[in-house]
């Protein structure tokens, strides 16, 4: 188990020993590989009495931001898996025919091939499937240009930070910047997860006009890569 996990998490204590720690407990990951980032001192003390065995740590207020904080946080060449605080399970796709999925048996044994994939194929991110819908998934690993969500995904440590522009789609600009760099992404198209999008906490802010304002900037900075497609 060379890699570690990083959890940023803004109000959720209870939600994240709940949700993703608990999860993480059913797969037998030790605490101290586990380091939860939170945005203040004052958040650090509420985090702490509900999760005391974790490794708090005091990051910076804002999405985008804590996630440049972990980049800074951790050496150059570290591998990191990212999760979010609400996740309640962790799936794979065992038959496209019935359109059916079961809980992932070996959470471990996916990372250590994650990372030893992105290695073979010189890669720095992977992702996995962005809906939890059978129908649509498929076994099979793509390293094209394709959408790695950022509830759960890997990467190893190239220091290379958000633009901070972004304050909620910063999923799909580490996406492009990746594949940019290193002319591909990885994404596991049989793992997905079960999680609450949009909860309570998180951001703490109002995320729908987060979604416009993301997308206009994600436009201009990617033209070639990102149209505005807008719903009636």
């Amino acid at each position: 188990m060379s890699w570690v996990i990083a959890i940023p998490s803004f109000k959720r204590p209870v939600v994240l020993r709940e949700k993703t720690l608990k999860v993480l407990n059913s797969y037998e990951i030790p605490p101290t590989k586990i380091f939860i980032f939170v945005a203040n001192d004052e958040e650090a003390v509420i985090y702490a009495k509900e999760n005391t065995e974790y490794r708090i740590i005091v990051g910076v207020l804002g999405l985008a931001s804590q996630r440049n904080f972990i980049i800074d946080y951790f050496d150059m060449g570290t591998q990191i898996v990212s999760m979010d605080d609400d996740i309640e399970c962790i799936y794979h796709l065992v038959s496209k025919i019935e359109q059916k999925m079961e809980r992932l048996p070996d959470f471990v044994e996916l990372c250590d091939q994650v990372f030893s994939q992105l290695k073979e194929r010189n890669l720095q991110l992977a992702g996995i499937y962005p809906v939890k819908n059978a129908f649509f998934m498929y076994d099979k690993i793509t390293t094209d240009l394709r959408f790695c969500i950022g509830c759960l995904h890997w990467f190893i440590n190239d220091k290379i930070p958000l633009s901070e522009q972004v304050k909620q789609k910063d999923d799909y600009e580490r996406t492009l910047i990746s594949y940019l760099k290193y002319n591909g992404v990885l994404r596991y198209n049989m793992i997905c997860l079960k999680t609450k999008f949009f909860s309570e906490g998180g951001l703490g802010i109002d995320r729908t006009k987060l979604n416009e304002a993301d997308v206009i900037a994600l436009s201009q900075m990617y033209p070639d890569y990102i149209s505005i497609w807008r719903r009636k």
